[in-house]
């Protein structure tokens, strides 16, 4: 092997083999388009690296890839450069479109790849669009097919239709946006959009319990996370919180369970990031005491923005006036000697892990 020219790592020598493999190796997958149809390496090329390079040059950017003028012919002098895939892509009969010529169908080609731009974004979004729209086993097939949304017929088998009319996408920001987002893919209703534009063409979101109700404009803010917090942990089964919440029957009111605003409206800001959401009475519910769910059970409002410090003080303070016993102390110690954490022991009767300590150091703790 000729090796002596020291560039046997370089994109170019890599390229120079992969020609030579397609066009004299029959076991290569690509022979049958290369070599099998009569497409072949100059001989002058075929062993001599160096005097392939000398007449092709250097790679010019990464974008680039070694392209046939024309491609009826093989690798030969005269016949070869180094392009991008636009440019490849412009190397074939066919028709201007914004710029962009597309290839003239082949009849004699059996895929449906003819126009040369299945690499480019606007037929991976062509591609999109069709599996959303007519595909049941798409993840977003619910939000358009299923609710049905449609695709002008010329467009769903024929990609060079679709771009002739929608035309290259202006910037990689850009994507596939329909102006009346009930309306189908069509003539008239499709553009290319940028992220800020498609947020403000956007359905309306829908508000109510069984949604996230964004019209507040709180979303993303802590007092915002909180809210849904109190919701996931009182009544998703599948939340590791909804034990100690949910399933002992703690609730969320109907006001605030309905609406943030009215939730943001009670409590307000939170006073500092040091405060969190605490109950005044840690067996009552989260309620406002003002709505009539609240009025019918007679719970009164029960929550405030505290700091660690003003919740422990009010742990303990519940610890101390009867929430443990002789009998319960006397279960925490046998739970200790046994090998338990002070953190699961702590979790267990609703007390701090400070205490759990002061219970395991002074025999005569009640």
């Amino acid at each position: 092997m000729y090796l002596s020219h020291g560039l046997s790592k370089t994109p170019e020598y890599h390229c120079w083999q992969q020609i030579k493999a397609r066009c004299l190796n029959p076991n290569h997958r690509m022979f049958p388009h290369y070599g099998g149809r009569g497409i072949l390496i100059a001989p002058e090329w075929e062993h001599d690296f160096p005097a392939f390079l000398d007449h092709v040059g250097l790679r010019p950017s990464t974008d680039h890839s070694l392209d046939r003028v024309n491609n009826a012919l093989g690798y030969v002098p005269g016949n070869v450069k180094w392009a991008t895939w636009i440019e490849q892509a412009n190397n074939r009969r066919g028709h201007a479109t914004s710029g962009v010529v597309l290839r003239q169908p082949d009849a004699t080609r059996k895929t449906n790849f003819k126009h040369g731009l299945i690499r480019h974004p606007e037929y991976k979004l062509w591609a999109a669009m069709k599996n959303r729209c007519v595909n049941p086993a798409n993840s977003n097939y619910a939000d358009y097919g299923g609710r049905g949304i449609t695709i002008h017929p010329p467009w769903i088998a024929n990609f060079v239709a679709f771009f002739e009319y929608i035309g290259p996408r202006p910037t990689p920001q850009h994507s596939l946006d329909r102006i009346d987002n009930d309306g189908p893919y069509a003539p008239g209703n499709v553009r290319w959009a940028t992220k800020k534009e498609q947020r403000a063409n956007q359905r309306p979101y829908p508000t109510g319990s069984a949604h996230a109700n964004y019209e507040h404009g709180g979303y993303g803010t802590p007092e915002y996370m909180t809210w849904t917090s109190i919701k996931t942990r009182c009544y998703n089964e599948k939340s590791d919180r909804y034990c100690d919440y949910g399933g002992k029957g703690v609730a969320m009111c109907q006001r605030w369970r309905e609406s943030f605003s009215a939730f943001f409206g009670d409590l307000g800001v939170r006073a500092t990031p040091a405060h969190t959401l605490t109950r005044l009475d840690r067996q009552g519910h989260y309620s406002c005491g003002t709505c009539q769910e609240c009025k019918a059970h007679s719970w009164p409002a029960n929550c405030r923005w505290a700091s660690k410090t003003d919740q422990n003080r009010s742990r303990k303070s519940g610890s101390r006036s009867g929430k443990l016993d002789v009998a319960k102390v006397q279960l925490i110690r046998q739970q200790l000697a046994e090998g338990i954490s002070y953190k699961r022991v702590a979790k267990t009767f609703g007390i701090g892990v400070s205490l759990v300590g002061k219970i395991k150091r002074f025999e005569n703790w009640v």
